[in-house]
């Protein structure tokens, strides 16, 4: 045993041990050497705090340790004694410590006399050597139980010779008692295994040792010492058959990849080989590690020999089961299956093992089993055997078989049952070949004949078609002289001897009369035999009728075909002309003898000869007549559109012979057809490509889209700005020439693979077909400006241009086609908004807009007939007084669930949609029929007047006259309290109808005003040539009037110029008393705004004009 190391100062000072009495140390160190090392630490962290107190702490710790803890010295002398036992010697031996001390003999008295001897040479041992003492021994107490005892020590030398052991002893009789127990059962299982002839090795791993049982002995004929010294032998001894597969399976069980379970051969030692059933355990330490294997070896060579017997005995009687062709069965007569031994040439509908035990009804369907049951118990009846054939249906297939039953016991039949479907099919097969025999000679158009070489009929097969001066079996024997005419038996006879002569076929064809009819007949004549000829003798009467009828035709046809001007061909099936009629001269520049033989695919163009090929030549050669229309070279080199009925000529067999073809010269006719498509896809006037077209190119790249990710397109929307100015003044002709020069410019700017194409009117839209990226569809706009930058000459005349172009980008997430045109619609006329002559690229904010747009339009409709719509009067003022001198009716919208809408946001959108003349009417009368009912409450307001605002749509209107005259007259007011408003920028668009209509208004005494003066652009031309009363300044010049400021001098300059045309000026938009004062210092003599009032129900207005001296200066 090692000994426990010494204290340390990491478990306790040195000067704290050294203080230690020597006697104390010595224990401690013996008793931390002797405990196990899980007590060692208890004992020393014990001692550790135990050390701190006076030494009788320290004897009362070591009574609290399990045992007894004691010192035993041996004199110089030789004499021994007890000089320290804790107090465990009381519970160990029963005795006092004081009793130890004081008389070793007490101890020696304790120990049973047989080992009491060994005890004193182990001390004696120890002493020599003062190696640790370690002894197990035997006490007997007072109460005669014995107990087993530990003792441990160290021994030490003293400096006078002694020597001191410092040691335990422990109880360790449960442990003695259980390795008494273990050795019993040990030799118990020593005896099983002896007796049971199985043996057993252990292999170590660590020592490399190997220990066997003693049935190696009879298994292998080996002592146990031999196997031991050499463990790893075994592999040599291996039958080679079970070497690989055994050593491989050890190997990965020694490796604890796989358990360990094989049989095999060994060699024994008298040469033989024995079978080893072989099983092992791999045992392992605490980390997995394998350190032992514990196996067995079990003969078990008598097994399998006798296996080997058995499976030899199986397999012959299986073999002479399944030679047989039958299934066996042994059945009751009330049919119940007694055994079944099968055939391996007998498939089963039910496996023969399912049957026994089982009701026949049970097992075969109820047709199979009552017709069997029923010659079963004929074969009881008769005593005699039973034969019948069926069908039976076995995995999905028909087989046929034959029972033959008889019986074989008082009360039991035996069955065997043989599968015949190979006898039945090669019976079916003989006869279907007798048939198809028979059936080939009766379909011959032959009579076949076998004569000898001198003219004697030897066989006869006739023809079920043929007809005959006699019949074939009387032939047979007679000589061919006597049965035929002479002349022709002399001819057949000598187209006999030159078949034997020449040894080639010979052919004869003759006439021949039967039955009061000429028929004609071929003869085939071959050598069949040494001196025998076979004749094949055909009734050909048909064939040669459709010959000469052939022809016949063939006459007629050439006649026929000669005096019209269509080209009439005959073809070979392949398509070789056979004949060509004289018209093909005329038609195609080429004789007739020139096309002969040829091939007609070389003059149809290349990209017709397919299609000639797969829709006519074929279908024709099927027997089909189909027409087509093709391309064929002229002898100049042009191609002629030609029309063709091809139709085919048959023999009496129904087979193609010839194929006859009619042509005639559609070239007119094409051409007619190719500008009618051409127009339905371009447009009449510009020769562009129509919305049709472009539909269908859209449709195409909307598709690549879809499938390349690396393609893009653009589609622009380009409208003309102010076409409808130049169609007007100049013309629709000069017009329709602008378009014509503008749509060339655009194709000019453009790639080949781009499209332009007019959808009407003005409007344009162009495809940017395979661009990278929105910059180039920009580009391509810039150059579009560009080009219509300049300007062009129409009937002698410059006329400049410019346009507006919405841009989309084609992506795949379009559907449809007709979603490009709307958004780059979309963004057109949002280009347009923004001033003309520009592009706008579509977002999806302008299709929001758009449906916003579309939204509206629809309750601008809705809100027409639901009565939406009001008017608001803002007060027009005299700026000398301050009193109400008119109103300008407002129209607002009450939307039902937008709120109230001002004319900006409606207005626009009515002219667009053709509803703003409507809405005109409907203000006009509104708002005087509140001037009347306004004038009839006070009847001193007679000179307050009302300003109705129209627009230019309405001055176009051919009923405007009458209906102002209607209302004047319904509502009794004096004309001169009317005033129509027109904006000046609608002026400017036709300022002729304008003068017209201002002058007529004029003559009723209707005052006109022109709005928003100044922002319009209108000509010093023609504006002292309208009949107007009044000049309203519009609010943005008022709102941004500064001293010295442009504003404030184009208002001055208003001012002036109202006055040298004897007109007023109104200013709009009044907000500040400071824009009055300047106003009213400028000479405005009319004004309106918020500085006076904010637009008012007619309600307020009303309240309003009831104070009779209001005046609305602040």
């Amino acid at each position: 045993m090692e000994k426990y190391p010494p204290l340390t100062s990491e478990q306790i000072s040195l000067e704290d041990w050294q203080n230690t009495p020597i006697n104390v140390r010595c224990l401690v160190d013996s008793l931390l050497t002797s405990a196990s090392e899980s007590d060692r630490e208890i004992l020393l962290s014990q001692f550790l705090e135990a050390n701190q107190e006076p030494e009788l702490k320290l004897r009362n710790l070591i009574d609290e340790i399990p045992g007894a803890v004691y010192q035993f010295r041996l004199s110089p002398e030789g004499t021994y004694s007890m000089i320290f036992m804790s107090e465990g010697v009381r519970e160990l031996g029963g005795i006092f410590p004081e009793q130890a001390t004081n008389d070793i003999q007490v101890i020696w008295d304790l120990i049973l006399p047989e080992d009491l001897e060994l005890l004193h040479q182990s001390i004696s041992l120890s002493a020599e050597t003062l190696e640790p003492w370690h002894f197990e021994f035997r006490i007997q107490n007072d109460s005669k139980k014995i107990k087993w005892i530990l003792g441990k020590s160290l021994p030490s030398q003293q400096e006078d010779g002694a020597i001191i052991w410092n040691g335990i002893l422990t109880d360790i009789s449960d442990r003695k008692f259980v390795e008494e127990k273990f050795r019993e059962q040990q030799t118990q299982l020593d005896l099983v295994v002896e007796a049971s002839q199985i043996g057993f090795y252990i292999s170590d791993f660590r020592t490399e040792t190997s220990i066997v049982s003693p049935a190696y002995k009879t298994q292998i004929g080996y002592t146990p010492d031999a196997i031991e010294a050499s463990p790893d032998d075994w592999s040599d001894r291996l039958h080679p058959a079970d070497r690989e597969r055994a050593t491989t399976a050890f190997r990965a069980f020694k490796n604890n990849e796989a358990s360990y379970s094989e049989d095999f051969r060994l060699l024994h030692r008298d040469g033989s080989y024995r079978w080893i059933y072989s099983n092992a355990q791999l045992i392992c330490d605490k980390a997995g590690t394998p350190i032992k294997i514990v196996g067995t070896h079990i003969d078990i060579t008598d097994r399998k020999k006798a296996e080997e017997d058995i499976s030899r005995s199986v397999a012959t009687n299986q073999a002479l089961i399944d030679a047989l062709p039958d299934l066996i069965i042994r059945i009751s007569r009330e049919g119940i299956y007694i055994d079944a031994i099968p055939s391996g040439n007998v498939k089963f509908a039910v496996p023969p093992k399912k049957m026994i035990g089982n009701s026949i009804f049970d097992v075969l369907p109820i047709e199979f089993a009552q017709q069997r049951m029923y010659y079963v118990e004929q074969a009881f009846q008769t005593g005699k055997l039973q034969l019948y054939e069926y069908q039976i249906l076995i995995d999905g297939e028909i087989h046929y078989e034959e029972a033959r039953i008889v019986v074989s016991g008082e009360n039991e039949a035996t069955i065997l049952i043989r599968d015949i479907s190979d006898r039945k099919k090669a019976e079916e097969d003989l006869r279907r070949a007798v048939a198809t025999k028979q059936a080939l000679i009766d379909a011959l158009p032959d009579l076949i004949i076998r004569i000898s070489r001198d003219g004697v009929y030897l066989d006869a097969i006739s023809s079920a078609t043929m007809k005959f001066s006699h019949p074939p079996d009387t032939f047979i024997g007679k000589c061919m002289v006597d049965i035929l005419p002479s002349e022709l038996a002399q001819q057949l006879m000598y187209y006999i001897e030159q078949a034997f002569q020449t040894q080639k076929i010979q052919l004869h064809e003759y006439q021949i009369f039967l039955n009061g009819e000429i028929h004609y007949e071929e003869a085939r004549i071959v050598i069949s035999g040494e001196n025998e000829a076979t004749i094949l003798i055909r009734d050909i009467s048909d064939r040669k009728k459709a010959e000469l009828s052939l022809r016949e035709s063939k006459e007629r046809y050439r006649v026929l075909a000669e005096n019209i001007n269509d080209l009439v061909c005959l073809h070979h099936p392949d398509g070789q002309y056979l004949y060509v009629s004289p018209s093909c001269e005329a038609l195609l520049g080429y004789r007739y003898d020139e096309m002969l033989g040829q091939d007609p695919y070389t003059y149809f163009h290349p990209d017709d000869r397919d299609r000639i090929r797969q829709v006519s030549h074929a279908a024709v050669l099927a027997g089909k007549a189909t027409p087509i229309t093709y391309r064929m070279r002229h002898k100049s080199g042009n191609y002629i559109w030609f029309e063709t009925l091809t139709t085919p000529i048959m023999d009496a067999t129904g087979q193609v012979i010839q194929l006859q073809t009619t042509s005639r010269d559609v070239s007119d006719r094409i051409q007619v057809q190719n500008q009618l498509e051409y127009d339905t896809l371009h447009d009449t006037l510009t020769g562009l490509p129509n919305r049709h077209l472009l539909m269908e190119r859209l449709d195409l790249s909307l598709h690549r889209a879809k499938r390349l990710e690396d393609y893009h397109f653009a589609v622009l929307f380009l409208d003309l700005d102010r076409f409808k100015v130049i169609n007007d003044s100049l013309g629709h002709l000069a017009g329709d020439k602008l378009l014509i020069a503008i749509s060339r410019n655009l194709q000019a700017t453009l790639r080949e693979i781009d499209l332009v194409a007019r959808l009407g009117g003005d409007e344009f839209v162009i495809l940017l077909d395979e661009i990278k990226d929105i910059q180039e569809a920009i580009h391509a706009t810039q150059r579009i400006f560009a080009e219509l930058q300049t300007p062009l000459t129409i009937e002698g005349r410059e006329v400049y241009t410019t346009s507006s172009i919405g841009i989309v980008l084609g992506t795949k997430d379009y559907a449809k086609a007709s979603h490009l045109l709307r958004d780059a619609d979309i963004a057109m006329y949002r280009a347009k908004a923004r001033g003309k002559a520009r592009y706008e690229i579509f977002d999806t904010q302008m299709h929001r807009e758009a449906l916003s747009r579309m939204h509206l339009e629809n309750d601008l409709r809705q809100a027409i007939s639901s009565q939406e719509f009001i008017l608001h009067y803002q007060p027009i003022v005299s700026l000398d007084n301050g009193h109400v001198v008119g109103f300008e009716a407002l129209m607002r919208w009450q939307h039902p669930s937008q709120g109230l809408k001002y004319p900006g946001e409606f207005i626009a959108i009515a002219e667009e949609i053709g509803l703003i003349s409507m809405l005109s009417s409907w203000a006009l009368r509104s708002a005087c029929q509140q001037l009347a009912a306004w004038q009839t409450a006070f009847p001193n307001l007679t000179e307050l007047k009302v300003s109705v605002n129209l627009s230019a749509k309405d001055l176009r209107r051919s009923d405007l006259f009458a209906e102002v005259d209607r209302l004047l007259a319904q509502t009794q007011l004096d004309a001169r309290c009317l005033t129509l408003e027109i904006t000046e920028s609608m002026l400017i668009e036709d300022v002729e109808s304008a003068i017209r209509v201002f002058s007529q208004m004029r003559e009723r005494g209707i005052q006109i005003s022109l709005d928003d003066f100044g922002t319009g652009y209108s000509s010093l031309n023609y504006l002292h040539r309208l009949p107007m009363d009044n000049l309203k300044v519009d609010r943005s010049f008022v709102n941004q009037m500064q001293e010295g400021k442009k504003n404030h001098q184009i208002i001055e300059m208003i001012a002036t110029l109202s006055k040298q045309l004897e007109l007023d000026a109104i200013a709009e938009g009044i907000e500040t008393s400071h824009q009055l004062k300047r106003l009213q210092e400028l000479g405005y003599r009319f004004g309106q705004g918020y500085l006076f009032s904010k637009p008012l129900s007619p309600e307020a207005a009303e309240s309003l004009l009831r104070d009779t001296n209001l005046c609305l200066f602040p």
